[in-house]
């Protein structure tokens, strides 16, 4: 900071720059979904520039014997390596030196806006990849994995798949068909305890009834009867279901189990301001975070349902 103007000036803008950055840690921005729909974790170093996990799967068999049979059966354990990249984001804001000293003089505080946006816009990126990724980063997204399980919605007749144009009991059968194909697919392992819709058809769900003579919507219908849901908290808005199928009018459904040992964000350092750095005339910070996004552990307890 010796080189912002004078020692007093110096004072200032260090103390402007504390209460910024502060202040941009507290804004908080409800619309991302990524740190909603699934469990966020920080345990890994943010040195580190991958993360390995293992997953295993057991083979063999028993069989009836002999007391003095010599040829019992082995079984064993078979390990699979994925390795997931820890990448950078990073963006960055300034303040000129003649801001600095204008603001100094009218003792009023620095815009913090620019930090704001800062951390806004890496945080959009954040949720961005989590559904999406880059595969130029190595980095896996719930809807450009091939890990997960994906069929289309019923078609009802000359090609129609939208829920727009089913009726309710249409409607529950697909939603039926996403929950039980993750619950038969795993032979009763996994049991998905979330669902994903875009906008239009959580609106939908939720202001439409099941039919005349009753007030119950499809939403609640779904979540009294439901064996995987038990609230309509579990029943999600997420905006970038919409057209996730990858062209224009294919909504998605998306089911999965929010729980950190099947799915979870690995996100190892949070945004972070870096000290501002002297170019020219202005003074430039850095926000960086370690991102590693999406370890998919149990891929088979989510599925998803195009062309809702």
């Amino acid at each position: 900071m010796t080189e912002i103007m004078d020692g007093t000036g110096g004072v200032f803008f260090a103390k402007q720059l504390e209460q910024i950055k502060a202040k941009a840690y507290d804004v908080l921005y409800p619309e991302f979904t990524y740190d909603k729909a699934f469990d966020v974790s920080s345990e890994v170093n943010p040195g580190a520039q991958e993360i390995v996990y293992q997953t295993f799967d057991q083979r063999g068999e028993a069989k009836l014997i002999n007391g003095n049979a010599s040829d019992v059966p082995r079984v064993d354990v078979d390990g699979k390596e994925t390795r997931i990249p820890v990448r950078t984001i990073a963006d960055a804001f300034g303040y000129t030196q003649d801001e600095i000293e204008a603001a100094r003089f009218a003792g009023v505080p620095l815009d913090r806006k620019r930090a704001a946006a800062a951390r806004r816009i890496i945080e959009e990126k954040m949720n961005y990849l989590a559904w999406f990724g880059d595969a130029a980063a190595g980095l896996i997204g719930f809807f450009t994995t091939s890990l997960i399980d994906t069929s289309a919605a019923a078609d009802i007749g000359g090609g129609v798949t939208v829920w727009s144009s089913k009726s309710a009991a249409q409607i529950l059968a697909d939603v039926n068909t996403a929950f039980s194909a993750v619950f038969e697919n795993t032979e009763g392992v996994e049991r998905a305890n979330r669902m994903g819709l875009p906008l239009a058809q959580w609106n939908l769900i939720m202001t439409t009834n099941m039919g005349t003579g009753t007030d119950t919507t499809i939403a609640k219908y779904i979540v009294q009867n439901s064996p995987f849901l038990t609230s309509l908290d579990q029943i999600m808005a997420i905006p970038e279901l919409k057209n996730a199928a990858g062209t224009a009018d294919e909504d998605v459904l998306a089911v999965w189990t929010k729980n950190p040992d099947k799915v979870q964000i690995e996100i190892p350092m949070d945004v972070t301001f870096m000290e501002p750095e002297k170019n020219g005339l202005e003074y430039v910070t850095i926000a960086r975070a370690r991102y590693a996004g999406m370890n998919m552990y149990y891929p088979k307890s989510a599925y998803i349902l195009t062309d809702i």
